[in-house]
């Protein structure tokens, strides 16, 4: 791992992170079900946090919907939820269980001229080689007025300076990390302000 000494942005700089949107294609997840209770409650949480912002959004996308958790949630609060993932099984399980989740990666040609109240991308950037490039492919997709929420690690939260090395959010798939420094740095360039910043429940 890189820190950038201007913004402290944490970055991996490997030939295999540039093959990201590939291996991420070939994922196969089948322990995903054991935490999907948790994570279906916490999905169930951050949409409603999310329309406290917007009361009037009617339609949200998801970028990197896994298995449609949220879209789910979305949906069943009344919104127009569709999803975008790169995992082709997880995709294809979250359209067997009913899921509007397309395969694939932003730009998407299902959702060609399409736009939406609301574009979640939690727990993604994380995982990308291009964090700005993300964001920004995701704000194109945005109505007037709509909200972009993003989820990531802090990796200047007190428990990541407590634990070091053994934070828990230290792991191979995770290839950037952002404190508030850099966070506020790249929401800035991808055309971004922060309306709303609260931390992330678990359940």
């Amino acid at each position: 791992l890189w820190r950038c000494t201007s913004c402290e942005f944490i970055f991996a700089a490997d030939d295999d992170v540039e093959r990201l949107t590939e291996l991420y294609a070939e994922l196969d997840d089948p322990a995903y079900e054991e935490g999907e209770e948790s994570r279906a409650l916490q999905m169930q949480q951050l949409v409603k946090h999310i329309l406290a912002i917007h009361p009037a959004a009617g339609s949200l996308l998801d970028v990197g919907a896994a298995a449609g958790l949220l879209v789910n949630e979305a949906a069943a609060l009344g919104l127009d939820a569709v999803g975008i993932e790169p995992s082709r099984s997880l995709a294809s399980f979250a359209r067997e269980r009913g899921s509007a989740v397309h395969q694939g990666v932003l730009p998407h040609p299902a959702l060609e001229g399409k736009q939406f109240d609301i574009v979640s991308v939690i727990d993604v950037i994380e995982h990308v080689s291009d964090p700005l490039a993300l964001l920004r492919e995701a704000s194109a997709y945005l109505a007037p007025g709509g909200v972009l929420a993003v989820v990531t690690p802090d990796v200047g939260s007190v428990a990541a300076r407590l634990l070091g090395q053994r934070w828990w959010h230290f792991r191979l798939a995770h290839v950037c990390y952002f404190n508030k420094r850099s966070a506020a740095e790249v929401f800035e360039r991808a055309g971004l302000r922060v309306r709303s910043e609260r931390r992330a429940g678990w359940f």
